[in-house]
């Protein structure tokens, strides 16, 4: 694989994040008390500092507080958290705290679920948001941090199994247009069966989503091809797997990718005639989970998403890899880059070729997560996100209410109905595991 890992220089270490909002927090708080609203950055724009020098702000003239002066400070107390997280923002056009909050994990995947939740619910439009207060705020941020801290010191749980459900609608809309499902998901378990344990599994759980305007092939076909490439290097790499390290189960995520790329490349080029031209080839995103026990390794590439819904809340996984994500990146390092309205636009798929028409995988962003016993992943396509709701703040709610259900086949099929009750434009796929005692 040519294509190298991006790394970008942090403002502030991410293990600092969660406290500096404490501390951010605790002081907005103070001054809320005070009656003082407004220009939150202004009086806490330099939170990349020591967190212990955020106080309360004695001089600032007080203002008359609204009814939503407390959630839109919240709110630009988020935007200043995950401005933190990034070395600069682009200055050319303004971005959407829902868009900047929708990137961060493909920035850095090394953000806490735990954080990603509070930012996902702060960033909210009053009066609807989550966050009432600074106190509230204050509370979930210190909630977050036990969290995070038992999640980043647990022992790895090799007994913890999963519940598995799923469900997936071609979409209401595209339904009445005639068109076809171009989804696909995968879930395998593979039980430790030399031992006679039915305890100790390694699980292989797969969502993709073809991309539709392919003219060398389509995206139902790269979609499956990526699904049965997945399929069969599991179930021949499964019992290794069941002993692997970290480090072996990103070599496989990497390698099993730059196979499907593979195979998805030749293909396109096969339907052609043998040379793509001016066709545009097919290709898919994904979100792959490998689970062992307690530990979860994701591998993404595209806008399809994945979650953890936790005590904290519902925290985003993964980030979209989209030209508006690109043009972030590129403004770490004030790399030029012209975005032309074209935000949507993926930059990360399976089944690219490189500048000279030779088959390239992308490499995927992949992360490790421990989940604690009663966690639940939840893998998902675009059509649920673009559809079900606008805001994470919508999402979450509607994913936590679907996740009430005993059954998590009816939990799956709540969020799909969510995404065709709103219209159902695009394909839904929904996968879930919950963790549980065997």
């Amino acid at each position: 694989m040519t294509e190298q890992a991006r790394t970008i220089q942090p403002a502030i270490d991410i293990s600092e994040l969660i406290p500096i909002g404490i501390s951010l927090a605790e002081a907005l708080a103070g001054r809320h008390a005070q009656g003082h609203f407004g220009n939150v950055e202004g009086v806490f724009g330099n939170v990349m500092g020591d967190h212990a020098t955020i106080s309360l702000q004695q001089n600032q003239v007080p203002t008359s507080e609204s009814p939503s002066a407390a959630q839109d400070d919240i709110r630009d107390a988020a935007r200043l958290l995950m401005s933190a997280t990034l070395s600069s923002l682009p200055t050319d056009q303004h971005i959407s705290n829902e868009h900047l909050y929708g990137h961060l994990c493909w920035l850095r995947p090394d953000l806490s679920p735990e954080l990603m939740s509070v930012l996902g619910d702060a960033v909210g439009q009053a009066p609807n948001q989550p966050i009432p207060d600074a106190v509230t705020l204050w509370a979930r941020l210190l909630q977050a941090q036990a969290v995070a801290t038992v999640r980043a010191q647990c022992p790895e749980n090799p007994q913890l199994g999963f519940q598995i459900a799923h469900d997936t609608h071609i979409g209401l809309h595209k339904s009445r247009m005639g068109q076809v499902n171009q989804d696909a998901l995968y879930y395998q378990q593979h039980f430790d069966d030399s031992t006679g344990r039915r305890d100790v599994s390694v699980d292989l759980l797969v969502v993709a989503d073809g991309i539709s305007v392919s003219t060398a092939g389509s995206g139902d076909l790269a979609s499956a091809l990526l699904v049965q490439t997945l399929a069969s290097a599991f179930q021949s790499e499964s019992d290794r797997l069941l002993n692997a390290e970290y480090s072996d189960i990103e070599t496989f995520l990497n390698e099993v990718i730059h196979r499907a790329n593979e195979v998805i490349c030749r293909a396109s080029v096969q339907l052609v005639g043998g040379a793509l031209g001016q066709e545009i080839p097919m290709g898919t995103t994904c979100i792959i989970a490998i689970i062992k026990g307690s530990d979860v390794v994701l591998a993404s590439l595209g806008d399809s998403r994945a979650y953890l819904v936790s005590s904290s809340g519902v925290g985003l996984l993964t980030g979209d890899q989209n030209l508006r994500g690109e043009w972030l990146w590129a403004s770490q390092s004030d790399v030029p880059f012209d975005l032309q309205g074209r935000g949507h636009a993926l930059v990360g798929y399976v089944g690219h070729f490189d500048e000279n028409g030779a088959p390239e995988a992308l490499r995927p962003t992949i992360r490790r997560i421990t989940m604690l016993p009663g966690e639940t992943l939840v893998m998902c396509t675009d059509g649920l996100t673009d559809y079900a709701a606008t805001t994470h703040t919508e999402i979450a709610k509607i994913i936590n209410s679907a996740l009430d259900a005993d059954d998590l086949m009816v939990s799956a099929r709540t969020l799909v109905n969510a995404a065709n009750a709103a219209g159902g434009g695009d394909n839904i796929t929904v996968l879930i595991a919950r963790s549980c005692h065997l």
